[in-house]
């Protein structure tokens, strides 16, 4: 065997990498940086050929927590559910189906 091989250059890591934190951050801001118009998704909803009579949705409130529903319908500025809900939708910061 031939022992006089080349020798492969590493650094040593002497620094906590934040590369990972970082990158889950600016895709954080990213989401937030885009604004989505919340009429524009409910109304493409109500047109759809598959919304009949109820259609489930993931809503995500201002307040940073999140709900499955179903929607029904849409009075005024609220949103119907089927347990009888009203969701404003000012408080909404995205709805995704």
């Amino acid at each position: 065997m031939n022992n006089n091989l080349p020798n492969v250059y590493h650094g040593s890591v002497t620094s906590d990498s934040n590369m990972s934190r970082e990158v889950i951050s600016n895709q954080r801001c990213y989401e937030k940086e885009v604004p989505q118009n919340i009429n524009t998704k409910l109304n493409n909803i109500f047109k759809s050929n598959t919304f009949v009579y109820k259609k489930i949705a993931k809503v995500t409130l201002k307040d940073g927590s999140s709900k499955i529903i179903t929607i029904v319908g849409k009075s005024g500025n609220n949103i119907i559910t089927l347990d009888q809900g009203n969701i404003n939708i000012n408080d909404i910061l995205n709805i995704t189906i």
